[in-house]
């Protein structure tokens, strides 16, 4: 039992009937340390620490999760006002370029938003690229064109 593998079988045990019975860490922990006496000095350090440092983070995160879930939090809306006008910025990924177009009134919401997505361009050079093909073909057309349909649905 002086492997690594063993003792960490032995530390799962151990977390394992203090975690589902309940019972005292001290208690259990003792009487695995008594019943495999052969353990190395090394070994039965091991197994002490992580058990007893793994209760104590059960703990720390016990503690943490009781304090802050009894807390009230308010929903926060964010608040960005885009100074009147209209903006475009874009973004080249690895599909293509991703551009958000943006007219605003100086208000707390845009006037108008839309969306370029990088699968629209595909789409929209299908005609282009298949003209003279047969329909099977299509198949291998839009495979090779890579786009990605919920994409195209915006």
């Amino acid at each position: 039992m002086t492997e690594r593998g063993s003792s960490r079988e032995l530390i799962l045990d151990i977390l394992t009937e203090i975690l589902e019975k309940g019972a005292y860490s001290h208690v259990v922990l003792g009487q695995a340390l008594g019943k495999y006496q052969y353990l190395s000095k090394a070994d039965r350090g091991l197994i002490t620490r992580v058990t007893e440092g793994t209760l104590e983070y059960l703990i720390q995160i016990d503690w943490i999760l009781n304090r802050y879930s009894a807390m009230k939090v308010e929903k926060m809306k964010p608040v960005i006002r885009i100074p009147e006008g209209s903006y475009y910025a874009a973004v080249e990924g690895s599909r293509g370029e991703f551009g958000v177009f943006i007219e605003s009134r100086g208000d707390k919401s845009p006037y108008r938003m839309k969306f370029r997505s990088t699968g629209l361009p595909l789409v929209s050079c299908l005609e282009t690229i298949a003209k003279g093909t047969k329909i099977a073909d299509l198949i291998a057309i839009g495979g090779t064109l890579d786009y990605v349909v919920p994409d195209i649905d915006r």
